[in-house]
């Protein structure tokens, strides 16, 4: 697999970014664990057990459903619907975060409803909260880029040239394939429209926190795709699902760093409706269990009255 050298370079520059981001966040607490309790990974916005079961329920109904159909969409195997594929990836994820939301769900409401407001977030937890963090960015992503870019290109590429049915039916008028059949057929509008819906759900109702530094777990997740993407190509059977991570092209070099932007712009985005969210519902955690948290953590700040601070204002 032939590469440019300014992608070398570029993605090199990426990676080491990444990385020292990666290992301040980790060490200052720039992820906000602190706010990781019961209360945020189970509770509802709207008060009351009975809000808890609706998100409950509704977090595995949408588990169930998307499982279903990512069974029935590797059961069929048609043409952009394999692993090879981003959008399957995020997909998959999507199901995941479901499973693991289910499970917080399920967890307390065996529990009574207690949903305590002290952080102690363990792997779990926290892996709950990246997920969303990822999903929720994703979901608007590849679901706007493919029903105002890829569709619309797709569309008028087949009406300048329509490709000819290999097996018409002579008793139908099919002699030319219909147009667009990867993307509008029932599948495809369900990972590429419900899952936005299903996503939007989740976060009308649910109390988990948007944390800038999360952005950085989206990135480690496409860069991962990108690595997959050029061991795929390197593969006997192998090929550039998608023509832009082509490395072998000059163009390589605009568009991987043009990636990483897009995948930071729609984060931002996602975090602007949370952080409305978070003030038209007044969420908020426990300053005091917070504070106790980051002391314990010997995360460093200056004194207590600038942990309280720095609580507060990120609540």
């Amino acid at each position: 697999m032939a590469v440019i050298a300014g992608l070398w370079v570029i993605m090199a520059l990426i990676f080491a970014s990444i990385g020292l981001l990666f290992f301040f966040a980790v060490k200052r607490d720039w992820f906000c664990w602190e706010w990781v309790t019961p209360q945020e990974l189970a509770g509802s916005v709207f008060s009351g057990p009975k809000a808890n079961f609706v998100l409950m329920v509704t977090r595995i109904f949408c588990f169930l459903f998307s499982l279903i159909i990512l069974i029935i969409i590797l059961a069929t195997a048609t043409a952009g619907q394999s692993f090879e594929y981003y959008t399957v990836w995020n997909f998959t994820l999507l199901i995941v975060f479901f499973l693991c939301a289910s499970v917080h769900s399920v967890r307390e409401m065996f529990h009574g409803w207690r949903l305590s407001a002290t952080p102690n977030p363990r792997f779990f937890d926290k892996l709950t909260v990246i997920l969303y963090h990822i999903c929720l960015t994703m979901v608007l992503m590849v679901d706007i880029v493919l029903w105002t870019i890829l569709y619309p290109q797709a569309k008028k590429a087949h009406e300048e040239h329509p490709t000819r049915n290999p097996n018409p039916n002579p008793n139908e008028d099919d002699d030319y394939v219909e147009c667009c059949t990867q993307f509008t057929n029932f599948f495809s509008v369900v990972v590429h429209g419900l899952n936005f819906f299903m996503m939007l759900s989740e976060l009308i109702q649910n109390r988990i926190r948007f944390s800038i530094a999360n952005c950085l777990w989206l990135l480690i997740w496409m860069s991962s795709y990108a690595i997959f993407q050029w061991f795929f190509a390197l593969s006997p059977n192998g090929r550039w699902v998608y023509f832009f991570m082509d490395t072998t092209t000059e163009s390589a070099a605009a568009w991987y760093p043009g990636l990483f932007i897009l995948h930071i712009v729609f984060f931002f985005i996602v975090f602007g409706f949370s952080k409305l969210k978070e003030k038209r519902a007044g969420l908020h955690g426990d300053t005091a269990a917070e504070q106790q948290y980051l002391v314990s953590h010997n995360y460093p700040t200056k004194d207590t009255s600038d942990i309280l601070a720095r609580t507060s204002s990120m609540a």
